[in-house]
């Protein structure tokens, strides 16, 4: 008989694909909830998801960018913390229908923060998210689990971004609602 050795049990690591998927298709789930057609494109080259209005026939292109909590410290964490690589070229698009998810997994529920890539690239003009690394702009949100908001950055440039998480009605209102 082989000894066993005692091996310390890790947690593996979600596969960057599966997450990304997961993330695009949880925003499909609620888009599709709300009344619309919602395809992914066979080729990717830079939108992940389309948007259909039946009734008016309006298309959206949507890039989705997913992200799990990154570690946190301390018995009773503050904030939840979230990365997400972007990268330059998909702000330069000039497109008004193209939107930008950021599409986050938070104690077991979704979080969708959806911008238009004017506002994403405004924001980066002004310091207020995405730090320039080669081809790409990191960017970092914090999730705040006392007082339930959402921010990008510090200091003078912080920015609260919960306003954006409850954008649905203004972007893509129910058309289940007669």
């Amino acid at each position: 008989m082989i000894p066993q050795t005692k091996r310390k049990t890790r947690r593996k690591k979600a596969i960057p694909q599966f997450v990304g998927k997961a993330g695009q298709l949880a925003l499909m789930a609620e888009l599709a909830f709300r009344g619309y057609n919602v395809s992914m494109p066979e080729i990717d080259i830079g939108d992940d998801i389309f948007v259909i209005n039946h009734k008016t026939n309006f298309l959206w292109r949507i890039q989705v960018k997913t992200s799990k909590p990154k570690a946190t410290i301390g018995e009773r964490p503050r904030t939840t913390s979230f990365q997400f690589n972007l990268k330059k070229e998909a702000i330069e698009v000039d497109n008004q229908t193209t939107n930008l998810a950021f599409v986050m997994r938070l104690q077991n529920e979704w979080k969708f923060c959806i911008f238009t890539i004017d506002q994403v690239r405004t924001y980066i003009k002004l310091g207020k998210f995405g730090t320039p690394a080669k081809n790409n702009y990191v960017i970092y949100f914090s999730w705040h689990l006392q007082d339930q908001h959402l921010s990008s950055g510090g200091g003078k440039n912080k920015l609260d971004l919960t306003e954006y998480l409850s954008e649905w009605h203004k972007r893509w209102p129910d058309l289940t609602i007669d």
